[in-house]
């Protein structure tokens, strides 16, 4: 548009429009002025801000801080003995209580520190800490109603006064660790208690306890058998299980030579709250009863290492990866386990679990694949064929760039 348009198209406008305007413009107060420039101002900063401030903070890595470690080594602390075998018909018929299932979204467990050290040269765990172990036997001992005053509390630490003439014996040497405990001991005139190194608790009644009648023709040969039973330790012996979220777990079921159903084992763990509580508690907080062939008890074992301190919280894979890492040969092996075997199909159950070995620097997660082997069942039934061997290998479930000793298949297996 040219400017004598422009002015012609001004002087075209009706005087009475050119009046309202400059009334309009009179009428409009200082104090409006002064709010419309400071929104202005504030609009113009801030979008200087938007143009000029910094890139925004990345996410904070919560592994950053992780340090690499050494995983428990499954075949060379065994001597290339089998990690775990059962046979069957199916893999239906080996009772399995872990309360990890494959739909649980966990992205990371923590690992935790073993208290015990490690002698190389004794190939025993050392360190043992007796006000733990103490710990340990008198909560077994409250467990029974039993007081501290009546028990008789011995141990198997070489007493000082004879420390000296082994020394001397010895040439002048003792490896580390050699005068420390390995157990401790109670006993009452009715039970022996024992405590391990490792907090493992073991306890046995002189005269066993008798179930009522009504469970004592179930020989403990049926899953439906040994849940009976199960459910009345539950009921009757709260004081012993001793948990706030106690949860049966029933194990084993394999058959035995003559084509007959071995024995289950009775468990029971603190379940918590969460997922991982459930998790924790199956592998570090259980209670198992010993059963005889009559269904008497004759003790019981609590398992309860000690889990307090923290290594850190490590990303774990899923259970798809795991697999994958079978295949490619990445696990700790069992004899009956050949590199040959190592193929999806064979994959017959997965599970979450720990490792709590006394001699393991860390307790971390692993996954453990049962197996279907070639091996033509581990007693070579020749009754019946049908009956199939499964063994169990070990992934680790920590992410790989956290491990300096990812496992490689052992050749020595066959």
């Amino acid at each position: 548009m040219k400017k004598e348009d422009l002015c012609d198209i001004i002087g075209d406008i009706d005087d009475r429009y050119i009046k309202s305007a400059k009334e309009i413009k009179r009428s409009v107060p200082a104090v409006t002025k002064l709010v419309i420039a400071a929104l202005v101002t504030a609009l113009v900063l801030g979008m200087g801000a938007m143009l000029f401030q910094n890139d925004p903070e990345p996410p904070i890595d919560p592994y950053a801080d992780l340090e690499p470690i050494a995983i428990w080594d499954f075949a060379s602390t065994n001597g290339g003995a089998g990690l775990g075998q059962a046979d069957a018909y199916d893999i239906s018929d080996i009772a399995c209580s872990n309360p990890w299932n494959e739909r649980m979204a966990i992205t990371d467990l923590p690992v935790f520190s073993n208290y015990l050290k490690q002698s190389e040269e004794m190939k025993k765990p050392i360190g043992a800490d007796r006000n733990k172990m103490t710990a340990a036997l008198l909560d077994a001992a409250e467990r029974l109603g039993i007081k501290e005053d009546e028990l008789i509390i011995t141990d198997d630490a070489i007493p000082e006064e004879k420390q000296a003439e082994m020394v001397e014996r010895m040439g002048g040497y003792v490896p580390e660790g050699f005068f420390e405990l390995n157990s401790l001991y109670g006993t009452t005139d009715e039970v022996n208690i024992t405590v391990y190194t490792d907090l493992t608790v073991t306890v046995s009644f002189k005269t066993p306890l008798r179930l009522p009648p009504a469970y004592q023709d179930h020989h403990m040969n049926s899953f439906d058998d040994a849940n009976d039973i199960a459910k009345y330790l539950l009921e009757s012996y709260k004081n012993i299980i001793k948990m706030d979220y106690p949860a049966i777990s029933i194990e084993g079921g394999s058959y035995n030579t003559d084509l007959t159903k071995g024995n289950y084992f009775i468990s029971f763990y603190e379940a918590g709250e969460s997922d991982i509580d459930s998790i924790i508690g199956y592998n570090f907080k259980k209670l198992t009863f010993n059963l005889d062939s009559n269904e008497n008890i004759v003790g019981f074992i609590i398992s309860a290492p000690d889990i307090s301190e923290v290594a850190g919280t490590y990303p774990i894979i899923t259970p798809d990866e795991a697999k994958d890492l079978f295949v490619k040969g990445h696990y700790f092996g069992n004899t009956r386990v050949s590199k040959n075997e190592a193929k999806l199909e064979r994959i017959k159950r997965i599970e979450l679990v720990y490792n709590n070995a006394n001699r393991a620097e860390y307790f971390t997660p692993f996954y453990k694949i049962t197996v279907e082997t070639e091996y033509w069942a581990l007693y070579n039934f020749e009754e019946d064929p049908k009956i199939k061997t499964y063994a169990e290998v070990y992934v680790p479930a920590i992410k790989s760039e956290w491990i300096t000793n990812m496992p490689a298949y052992y050749k020595s297996f066959n």
